[in-house]
C-alpha cells in the first residue's frame, strides 16, 4: 500500500491513489545518517517524480520545513511521525492509509498529528486509520469499525460515543471521510 511502486500499472481504489503510513519506520535505522531532505528525495525517486518543490511544499503541510536538513534519527516520535505523514503526500494521495498514528506520541504531538489530518480531510483526502487508542479514534472519526469479534460491525461516532466507548475495544478500523 504505496511502499513499493508495483512492477506493472499502479495501485488506486476506485481509480485514486493512496499512500501508506506505517506504525513504525523500521526500514529507517535512526542510527543511518540520512536527513528529511534525503528521505524525501528517496520517495520522490521511487515515485517517478523528479519535482523537488513538492519537497518543501509536503513538508509546510506537516509543519516541519525547519527540519529539512535534520538527521532523522534525531527527531522526535511525533515529529518523524509528521515527516513520514508529508512522505507520504508527496504522491498526492487521495486515500491516506494510517496505522497507529498517535502511537508514542505525547499529547502535544497527538494534537498535532489531529490538526494535520483535519486539514488533509479538508482538502478533500479521504483517512484510513488503524487505531487502539480510542480517545484518538474518537477524535478522529466519523465512523468506527470493531473488529475481532464484533465481525467488522460499523459504527457512526455518535452511536458510538453514546453507546460503545467505554467497552473494551480491541480492534477497530476508523473513518475520518467517505471514501468517494
Amino acid at each position: 500500500v504505496g511502499l513499493l511502486n508495483p512492477i506493472k500499472g499502479k495501485i488506486t481504489l476506485n481509480e485514486k491513489s493512496m499512500a501508506y503510513v506505517p506504525q513504525r519506520m523500521e526500514s529507517f535505522n535512526k542510527e543511518f545518517p540520512i536527513t528529511v531532505e534525503e528521505v524525501y528525495k528517496i520517495h520522490l525517486h521511487a515515485l517517478g517524480n523528479k519535482d523537488l518543490s513538492l519537497i518543501d511544499k509536503c513538508l509546510e503541510e506537516v509543519s516541519m520545513k525547519e527540519y529539512k536538513k535534520s538527521l532523522i534519527g534525531s527527531l522526535s516520535g511525533g515529529q518523524t511521525q509528521r515527516v513520514f505523514i508529508g512522505r507520504a503526500l508527496l504522491g498526492n494521495p487521495k486515500l491516506l492509509i494510517l496505522d497507529e498514528p498517535s502511537t508514542g506520541m505525547d499529547l502535544r504531538s497527538q494534537k498535532e498529528v489531529r490538526e494535520i489530518l483535519r486539514s488533509l480531510r479538508q482538502r478533500g483526502v479521504s483517512i484510513l486509520t488503524v487505531e487502539h487508542n480510542i480517545s484518538a479514534a474518537i477524535h478522529n472519526s466519523d465512523y468506527i469499525i470493531r473488529m475481532g469479534d464484533h465481525q467488522g460491525v460499523i459504527y457512526d461516532i455518535k452511536t458510538f460515543k453514546t453507546n460503545i466507548q467505554h467497552e473494551d475495544v480491541d480492534n477497530m478500523l476508523v473513518f475520518r471521510k467517505e471514501i468517494n
